[in-house]
């Protein structure tokens, strides 16, 4: 069992294998990234208070 057609055999598995998880792997990280970005979004409400602050500084000062 141990020829070397064998042993290539299960290297190409391996390899497969590794691609595989990579890219689950990356995948995953992705979908980990987009969604802390999205919570990271500010609501309506919170950028239409940034707004108005922004504006009343601009014309008091």
């Amino acid at each position: 069992m141990n020829t070397p057609e064998s042993r290539e055999e299960s290297i190409m598995d391996i390899l497969a294998y590794v691609c595989i998880g990579a890219t689950f792997l990356f995948a995953g990280s992705r979908l980990i990234m987009y969604a802390y970005r999205r919570k990271r979004v500010p609501s309506e409400q919170e950028l239409e208070e940034l707004l108005l602050d922004v504006v009343n500084q601009k014309q008091g000062g």
